[in-house]
C-alpha cells in the first residue's frame, strides 16, 4: 500500500485542512518524511490505527539507507548479484533501480571507509601502548617525531614491530635519528666542559624541530614551543652540568626499564643497603650507643626489624631479639642461602625456616631474562659507583633524553582537514537527505566532525 492509498482509504476521518496538506506533502516528501511527520497523529486517531498497522506503512516508509541497511547490513554492503536481484524484486518494487544501486554502492563505499579509519585508530592505540613498554636503548634513541611516526604511519618509522627498520624507513626519519644521536653524542662528549655542555645537544636538538618545520614535515612544533623547548633544554643541562648523582640517575634510569630489570635493581639496592648496615653495627647490647647505631643505619627491612625491638620488656633495647634479627639478615643476605632456598621453593609442598621480609622480597622477585635485560641491569648496577661530577652529568642528561625533551610534536592539521573536505564533498548531499541513517561512525573522526558542520549540530 502506498501513502496515497492509505491517504484515499482514511480520507472520511481527516480533517479538511489536514488531509490537503498530508496529501499535498505526499507529493514532495520522501516516504520516511511523511510518515515522520503524520505518523504519530495517525496512531492517536482510533479510527486510524489499526489502518495504519495493516497498511505495513511504518516498515515500508523506512528511508532507503535503513532497508538497505537491514537487508544487506550483514554482507558488508555487498550481497551476491543472484540475492541481491531476489531481495530487490521482492521488497524494493517502490524504489527506481537506478536509485536502489546508487545508495547501496555509496553504503558499501561508506562502510569501507568507516571501517579502514576504526582499523587505523584501533593501530594507533595499540603502537601508542607499544612504545610505553619499549626497551630503554629504543627510548634512548627515539625521538618524540619519531614515537608519533610509528603512531601514525609504522611503514615509515625505524623503532616498533610493525616498523620495517632502518633500511626499509623514511628519509625523515633517518635524519631524526642520526640528528638525535648527535644531540646525545654532543651531551655524552662535552659532559668534562660545562659551557659548551650546556648548549651543544640542545641547539641539534633544536635545529631538528626547525627541519621538521621548515621541510613541512607532518610531525612539527608551534615555532613559540620550539623556543620555549630550546630554553629548557639549556636550563636543564645547565643545572644537571657538573651536579648530577649518578645513584639517583640510575633510578630514574630504571624507571624506565622493564618490570624485571626494574625490580631486580631495587632489590639490589635494598640488598646494598642492608649489606652496609651490618658493617656498620656493633654488637647487640641494651645500650644507648647500639640504639644510636640502629638510628644510623640505612633505611631497610632490617633497620624497621631492629626499631621494633625498642622498648620490649622494660628495656631500652631488647638485645636478644635484636641479635636473632641481625644473624637472620646475616644469613638471608647471602646468595648461597638465596639460591638454596630458591630451589627448595620449587615444589608445590615447599616450607621455609623461619626468615626475613626481605629474603621473602628476593624469592618472589623475578629475575632479567636474556642478553639485553641482563646488560641493563649490570649498566644500572654499574652506575651506582659513580659519585659526582661529569660522569653523573652523562647519566641525567641521558635519562633526560630517554623520557623525552621538550614537547610533543603534533600531527599538523592539513590531513584532517582534507578528510573532512573529501566527506563533506562526497556525502553531504546523503546526509542531507537521509539525516541520521546515513550518519557516519563516530570513530572515523574527520567524516563525524564534516557531517556535523554541514548537519549544523554543536
Amino acid at each position: 500500500m502506498t501513502i496515497e492509498d492509505f491517504l484515499e482509504q482514511t480520507a472520511d476521518y481527516w480533517p479538511t485542512d489536514k488531509y490537503n496538506q498530508a496529501l499535498k506533502d505526499a507529493e514532495t516528501l520522501s516516504p520516511d518524511r511523511w510518515m515522520n511527520k503524520y505518523a504519530s497523529w495517525i496512531q492517536s486517531q482510533p479510527e486510524m490505527s489499526v489502518d495504519l498497522y495493516e497498511s505495513k506503512l511504518l516498515s515500508s516508509t523506512k528511508s532507503l539507507p535503513e532497508r538497505l541497511r537491514n537487508s544487506f547490513g550483514k554482507s558488508h554492503f555487498n550481497p551476491d548479484p543472484n540475492w541481491k536481484q531476489t531481495i530487490y524484486q521482492n521488497e524494493y518494487e517502490d524504489v527506481p533501480r537506478e536509485q536502489f544501486e546508487e545508495a547501496l554502492a555509496n553504503m558499501r563505499k561508506y562502510y569501507a571507509e568507516d571501517s579502514t579509519q576504526q582499523e587505523n585508530e584501533a593501530g594507533r592505540i595499540r603502537r601508542t601502548n607499544e612504545i610505553k613498554d619499549w626497551d630503554l636503548y629504543k627510548k634512548l634513541l627515539a625521538s618524540d617525531y619519531e614515537k608519533q611516526r610509528y603512531i601514525e604511519d609504522p611503514k615509515s618509522a625505524i623503532f616498533g614491530k610493525e616498523a620495517p627498520g632502518f633500511i626499509g624507513s623514511s628519509t625523515g626519519a633517518k635524519a631524526d635519528l642520526i640528528s638525535g644521536v648527535g644531540a646525545g653524542v654532543a651531551d655524552v662528549v662535552t659532559a668534562p666542559l660545562p659551557p659548551v655542555n650546556v648548549i651543544a645537544g640542545p641547539t641539534i636538538r633544536a635545529g631538528r624541530d626547525v627541519a621538521h618545520i621548515a621541510s613541512n614535515s607532518p610531525y612539527q612544533k608551534e615555532p613559540l614551543d620550539v623556543l620555549k623547548d630550546y630554553g629548557t633544554d639549556v636550563v636543564f643541562n645547565a643545572g644537571t652540568a657538573g651536579l648530577a648523582n649518578a645513584r639517583r640517575g640510575a633510578r630514574i634510569l630504571s624507571a624506565l626499564s622493564t618490570p624485571e630489570v626494574r625490580s631486580a635493581y631495587e632489590l639490589s639496592m635494598v640488598t646494598d643497603d642492608i649489606v652496609r648496615g651490618l658493617k656498620k653495627l656493633p654488637k647487640a647490647s641494651n645500650t644507648q650507643e647500639f640504639a644510636y647505631a640502629i638510628r644510623n643505619l640505612p633505611e631497610s627491612p632490617m633497620k624497621q626489624e631492629l626499631l621494633g625491638t625498642f622498648g620490649k620488656n622494660g628495656k631500652l633495647v631488647d638485645e636478644v631479639e635484636a641479635d636473632n634479627i641481625i644473624k637472620e639478615y646475616a644469613r638471608d643476605v647471602k646468595p648461597v642461602y638465596q639460591s638454596a632456598q630458591s630451589m627448595a621453593m620449587t615444589g608445590t609442598n615447599a616450607t621455609m625456616p623461619k626468615h626475613s621480609s626481605y629474603l621473602t622480597q628476593v624469592l618472589t622477585t623475578p629475575k632479567p631474562k636474556g642478553i639485553l635485560q641482563n646488560v641493563e641491569y649490570g649498566a644500572l648496577r654499574g652506575m651506582n659507583k659513580i659519585n659526582l661530577g661529569w660522569p653523573g652529568t652523562i647519566v641525567f642528561e641521558s635519562g633526560r633524553t630517554a623520557m623525552g625533551r621538550g614537547g610533543k610534536p603534533e600531527v599538523t592539521k592539513d590531513e584532517f582537514n582534507r578528510l573532512k573536505d573529501y566527506y563533506k564533498a562526497t556525502r553531504a548531499q546523503d546526509w542531507l537527505n537521509f539525516g541520521p541513517a546515513m550518519a557516519p561512525d563516530k570513530s572515523n573522526k574527520a567524516a563525524w566532525e564534516a557531517y556535523k558542520e554541514v548537519m549544523g549540530i554543536e
